[in-house]
């Protein structure tokens, strides 16, 4: 549900997708827990594109 998300918002193929499974298990692993995942994600933007879309998600950028 959120890689298809943002695959479609960065109009991004499945390969390129790939490269940010790790991304996407550590927001799913911070949902689970109801956990603030804190992390600084200036390039790609997955975790802001997941906080503006899912309200049960949370995220900080203490380097912004």
């Amino acid at each position: 549900m959120g890689k298809e998300l943002y695959r479609n918002k960065k109009g991004i193929g499945k390969k390129a997708l790939q490269k940010h499974n790790v991304d996407f298990i550590i927001a799913a692993t911070a949902i689970e827990h109801q956990a603030t995942l804190v992390s600084h994600d200036n390039k790609d933007k997955i975790f802001e594109i997941l906080q503006e879309n899912y309200s049960h998600f949370d995220w900080e950028d203490w380097m912004s």
